[in-house]
């Protein structure tokens, strides 16, 4: 088993990547304590769903909502743009989570 998804606090349901892992199993490390298959690779710094996540859950993150659920999420995914809606930040929506590029302005 390699690497490792740091949890902030009890009740979160992301982990977060200590550095770029590939699609394996890798230890919970901090508040929460066991191993988690990641289903994808996962850049440095990205999420990574710890349990099953119902669309339209709200995703807790340091015991706060960092956003909603936009589809339902497996244990393991990447949780990211493509899944995850902010309530506060309608843009998350409007970008594409591959090429970051802005879908709702034209620069023509």
């Amino acid at each position: 088993m390699n690497g490792q998804l740091y949890v902030i606090r009890q009740g979160d349901l992301v982990g977060t990547a200590l550095e770029a892992l590939a699609a394996q199993t890798v230890s919970l490390v901090g508040a929460q304590t066991g191993s988690l298959l990641l289903l994808q690779p996962l850049p440095k710094g990205h999420k990574a769903a710890l349990c099953h996540i119902a669309a339209g859950t709200p995703i807790l993150k340091y015991g706060a909502e960092i956003g909603v659920a936009s589809r339902e999420i497996q244990p393991g995914e990447h949780v990211h743009l493509h899944n995850l809606k902010s309530r506060l930040d309608t843009r998350s929506s409007q970008i594409d989570p591959v090429t970051g590029k802005v879908l709702d302005t034209s620069y023509d």
